[in-house]
């Protein structure tokens, strides 16, 4: 790419005055697993996009580029994101990563500018289907039948998952400490969360938790560990891709695709229809889905109703 060639000449003979593993330290510190991961694998591209190797040197040419060039080179990747056919969602994420290690430069005082280039629109449309209530209901049949340990874990997986519409990194981040069965709650780092929130655990989610403490022991670690093999003793962490292979398993064994997180969508789904019908206001519901926005949770409510279909249909029938 002739712009990171021009950039890595500029490099040879700029020196930084700043220390940029201090800035990339600073940048990860206080972040989750997850998220960090995210912004990793999000600066890794750019990174790989200018034909560089590393993040803290693509990060340093856009420092030392000052404000219009910087904007333009990733006004370029931005470009070449859309190029590819990557969605929306994806290229805001990637531009959002960088500036947020930008905009903490300029907090630090190593720039004075910001990045310019605007996300990509976001049509209003989301699938919130996720696999559907009967279907959840033959998973944790099917899971019930089989008393291995690794079906009373997984059955307790998709208990949480369904019964409290907790996301994939709130599954696997769960420690046993985070469980008080004798009281029927568990604390959850919810997603842009520093601090847990207290969740009431339903008789059937206990009954799922207290089979798989069973067999998993009460020692302190994490609340869902692997099967695959022993760690010298020590009990690992279910991680967030094993967590999506047993619940994508677990449903092309049954017939059907299923992810994790398309569970928490049947079970906002179902939260929302089982408000409507127990007088519980759409408000209400996002103690239970734990959304920022009511605007997410009235895309769930849309799509429930079919306000467009039903339109549809009487507007066809008016003629």
């Amino acid at each position: 790419m002739e712009t990171s060639l021009v950039l890595k000449e500029k490099l040879n003979v700029v020196e930084s005055p700043v220390d940029l593993n201090d800035l990339i330290s600073a940048f990860f510190s206080n972040k989750s697993a997850c998220t960090i991961r995210a912004y990793r694998t999000d600066l890794e591209a750019f990174a790989k996009f200018v034909n560089l190797d590393s993040i803290i040197t693509a990060i340093r040419i856009l420092l030392e580029s000052g404000q219009g060039p910087a904007n333009l080179i990733i006004l370029k990747y931005k470009n070449h994101l859309l190029l590819n056919q990557k969605k929306s969602n994806t290229i805001n994420r990637n531009l959002s990563s960088i500036r947020s290690m930008l905009q903490l430069a300029r907090t630090v005082g190593m720039i004075s500018w910001n990045l310019e280039v605007k996300n990509e629109p976001i049509e209003p449309y989301r699938d919130c289907s996720g696999p559907g209530k009967s279907n959840i209901s033959r998973m944790l049949d099917h899971l019930e039948k089989n008393p291995s340990k690794k079906s009373i874990r997984d059955r307790a997986v998709v208990r949480c998952a369904f019964d409290l519409g907790l996301r994939r990194a709130e599954l696997v981040t769960l420690d046993l400490s985070d469980l008080d069965l004798e009281n029927a709650k568990i604390s959850v780092l919810g997603k842009g969360h520093r601090e847990p929130q207290l969740l009431s655990l339903p008789q059937a989610t206990q009954q799922a938790l207290q089979a798989w403490l069973n067999v998993r022991g009460n020692q302190d670690g994490p609340l869902f560990v692997s099967l695959w093999r022993a760690y010298g003793g020590q009990q690992k962490r279910l991680s967030g891709d094993g967590l999506r292979y047993i619940i994508e398993t677990l449903g092309n064994e049954l017939g059907f695709r299923v992810r994790p997180h398309s569970i928490r969508h049947t079970s906002i789904s179902s939260c929302i229809q089982q408000a409507q019908i127990n007088g519980f206001d759409l408000c209400e519901c996002m103690s239970f889905s734990r959304h920022r926005s009511l605007s997410t949770l009235q895309i769930y409510h849309d799509k429930i109703r079919d306000s467009q279909g039903q339109l549809a249909n009487l507007v066809s029938q008016s003629i």
